[in-house]
C-alpha cells in the first residue's frame, strides 16, 4: 500500500467546491448536474500532481468506473429470467 500524500488546497477553492456540490444537487440549480460536475471537475483537476494523472487516464481507457461485467449462460436460465436479471443489475 502506498503512502498517503497530502494537498494543499485554497480554502476559497474548497469553499467553491462544495458549493458546487451543493448546487448541483439542489433540485432549483439553473443548470443541469452535469455542467456543476465539470466545474468541480475543472477546479480539482489543477490541484492533482502530474504524476498522478497517468492513473486518471488508466482509470478512464480501462472503464474501471463500470460494475463488472455478469455474463449469463442461456443454457441455464430462461431467456425473460436472464434479461429481468440484467435490467434489476441497472
Amino acid at each position: 500500500m502506498t503512502q498517503s500524500e497530502y494537498i494543499s488546497v485554497f480554502k476559497e477553492d474548497l469553499v467553491d467546491a462544495v458549493k458546487l456540490c451543493h448546487a448541483g444537487l439542489a433540485q432549483d440549480s439553473p443548470k443541469m448536474p452535469k455542467e456543476y460536475l465539470n466545474e468541480l471537475l475543472n477546479l480539482l483537476f489543477g490541484y492533482m500532481p502530474v504524476s498522478s494523472r497517468a492513473e486518471i487516464a488508466t482509470y478512464l481507457a480501462e472503464k474501471s468506473y463500470l460494475p463488472p461485467l455478469k455474463l449469463i449462460d442461456p443454457n441455464e436460465m430462461k431467456a425473460t429470467v436472464a434479461a429481468s436479471d440484467l435490467l434489476k443489475g441497472l
